[in-house]
């Protein structure tokens, strides 16, 4: 899993040149960025099957085996990312995963376009003793904070989102409560994306991950400072 990246006070990042536009090279990102998103699904999924079965389940097997098949497959669209000069996904494990112990009852944010993946992650999160409200439109979730700001202890959002970017939401959800916890999640963590997040005031920036206990196991980190 790669690690969360804790954005510095000073010494920001130098902005890197963008490349130029290839049609070719964009929709390959694209659609295995798609991939990406629909294996963890499958991944994320797995586990949430994997902690209802018990350990001697002769269903545990079958899981594992589905878990190496995708483990392979999330290696291919690294290869996709990577041709596309893009940053691959963290690699999966297709051991079985330990997910951290529980959380203390903060209240999570939780944004994401894809629903699967909020039911998911909403899911496991529950699961660690989080209380989670989660949400697939960038208004939605902005009206919800608005309307409560305090109920809140943490906010998680996508950074690609339609008609709107993380950036926009942690602005202003930051611009509501300036001392409020704000995690960024993307496939692609570059020093711009660090430079502009620190600029708006989010605390942390963390990978995409490969799964989503890793996500999980990221959240958890964090939240347990707070």
């Amino acid at each position: 899993m790669h690690p969360p990246v804790s954005i510095p006070p000073d010494n920001s990042p130098q902005q890197e040149p963008s490349a130029p536009a290839d049609p070719l090279r964009d929709s390959t990102r694209r659609i295995a960025h798609d991939l990406n998103n629909a294996l963890g699904i499958i991944i994320g999924n797995l586990e949430l099957v994997r902690m209802d079965l018990e350990p001697s389940h002769p269903a545990i097997e079958s899981v594992m085996e589905i878990r190496k098949a995708t483990a392979q497959a999330r290696k291919l669209v690294g290869e996709l990312l990577t041709n596309a000069g893009s940053t691959p996904p963290p690699a999966v494990s297709p051991s079985t995963p330990s997910l951290p112990a529980s959380g203390r009852a903060q209240h999570i944010l939780y944004l994401d376009d894809e629903e699967p993946l909020v039911f998911l992650t909403a899911n496991l999160f529950k699961r660690l003793g989080y209380r989670v409200t989660g949400f697939t439109q960038a208004e939605s979730a902005l009206s919800a904070f608005e309307a409560d700001p305090m109920q809140y202890d943490l906010v998680v959002t996508d950074f690609n989102l339609p008609q709107s970017t993380g950036l926009e939401v942690a602005s202003r959800i930051l611009a509501i409560r300036p001392l409020m916890p704000v995690i960024l999640v993307s496939g692609e963590v570059s020093g711009t994306l660090v430079q502009q997040a620190q600029a708006v005031g989010v605390r942390h920036v963390i990978y995409k991950p490969g799964t989503v206990d890793d996500l999980c196991r990221a959240i958890h980190q964090i939240a347990g400072g707070l």
